[in-house]
């Protein structure tokens, strides 16, 4: 039998550890005064390898909730974990073509043969319409889709072209390879291509260069990619990383700048970039890999030294390319306010932040360990509250979290 002195004990006892508990969850992986919401492992979900994830994509509707693409090595099917439960997109599908939110509805379009698919998930993938794309598309690499911010159904896709003739017109690509890859763009109104051109950012003729990250704005479709630089090494060009800013209603470039060039050929040097926009302001993060860069490739980027630069076009002016950290997988996001934040993975595994208010930067913080050294990357979204999404790896496990920044 239990005296009324022991049951206090116990009540507080309990009382501590509750404390303690909730203090660890405040403390433990965020800074001091940042709050978990919520927070699910998702691949006890759903039956999916972690090891060989290669991509994920983080939807957030205008209600905010999250909608979470994976894809793997395999040949497996994409899974899409949605707030109440994990399916696995059907093969008949397709190949993922890209995905956007329109009217709070995710919408995922999927290219099967000749055809781009729309379909609506929240209505259990009901097809929405198919385009049928034109002959000179097929052979292109596509770089999603993008909904016109001013007109209902009307949409843009953003691809690069290999345009070398047949004949092998030799044109030093970045990497020095034979290549002449151009960024081309199609718009489609209802279920009809209605037009299919050349994107002139205004660089040299006959220049070989090609988009690897397109987003799109109020008006404006936000290209970036790289180029033949300014200096050359060994008779081939070193690669030149550059901005593009295309009107979709002077339907020409209005917005160009050349970022980033070193004393290295090759693309491996570069990782994954990252852009967002607000209206024609544009915000850029990219890392540079040193050296190590086959431990990239092997996947073992802790071996590697990778520097991470920032760059923004805003008021239609062009900052300087800074070095702000030092690391990989860099992300920047803007919240309701238009703060800047850039995410990013250290050498020791932790997800590190730094914002940026006018001209001031913060200092680094550390807001999540025990991350997974791998390439498969880290989905970061803000939400319209100003609450932080993320995906990550962690001990082989896929894991979401909605967490409130202090400060925020």
């Amino acid at each position: 039998m239990v005296s009324d002195m022991g049951r206090a004990g116990e009540m507080v006892q309990t009382t501590l550890k509750k404390w303690i508990l909730l203090l660890g969850l405040t403390m433990s992986t965020f800074g001091f005064g940042d709050t978990v919401l919520e927070r699910k492992v998702l691949s006890d979900s759903g039956s999916i390898d972690c090891s060989k994830i290669t991509w994920v994509k983080m939807f957030l509707t205008q209600n905010n909730r999250p909608f979470i693409l994976v894809t793997t090595w395999d040949s497996g099917p994409y899974r899409l974990y949605t707030p109440n439960n994990v399916a696995a997109v059907k093969k008949e599908y397709g190949v993922y073509f890209g995905g956007y939110v329109k009217n709070d509805q995710v919408i995922l379009t999927f290219k099967k043969e000749d055809n781009v698919v729309f379909y609506d998930v929240q209505k259990g993938f009901s097809r929405i319409k198919s385009v049928k794309i034109t002959e000179e598309l097929k052979w292109s690499e596509f770089e999603g889709i993008i909904p016109d911010s001013q007109e209902d159904d009307k949409f843009y896709i953003p691809c690069k072209r290999n345009t070398t003739p047949w004949w092998g017109r030799i044109i030093p690509a970045p990497d020095g390879s034979v290549c002449y890859a151009k960024p081309f763009l199609a718009e489609i109104k209802e279920d009809k291509i209605l037009r299919d051109y050349a994107v002139k950012y205004g660089g040299r003729r006959n220049e070989s260069y090609y988009a690897c990250e397109v987003i799109g704005g109020d008006g404006m479709i936000h290209f970036l990619g790289f180029r033949d630089g300014t200096q050359r090494k060994n008779g081939v060009e070193v690669p030149m990383l550059y901005y593009a800013g295309y009107s979709t209603e002077e339907k020409k470039v209005v917005q160009s700048y050349d970022i980033f060039e070193k004393e290295k050929i090759g693309l491996n040097h570069f990782g994954p970039l990252s852009m967002v926009c607000k209206k024609n302001d544009v915000f850029i993060v990219f890392p540079w890999v040193i050296e190590s860069q086959e431990s990239i490739l092997s996947d073992n980027i802790g071996k590697a030294i990778s520097d991470i630069y920032y760059f923004q076009y805003c008021s239609k002016a062009a900052s300087k390319t800074v070095q702000i950290a030092k690391g990989f997988q860099p992300s920047v996001k803007l919240d309701s306010r238009g703060k800047v934040y850039i995410f990013w993975l250290d050498y020791g595994g932790n997800l590190v932040c730094k914002t940026k208010q006018g001209n001031t930067w913060s200092k680094d913080k550390i807001i999540l360990t025990g991350i997974d050294m791998v390439l498969s990357g880290i989905a970061v979204e803000f939400d319209s509250e100003d609450n932080l999404h993320l995906v990550y790896l962690s001990k082989g496990s896929l894991i979401y979290e909605k967490r409130k920044l202090s400060g925020n």
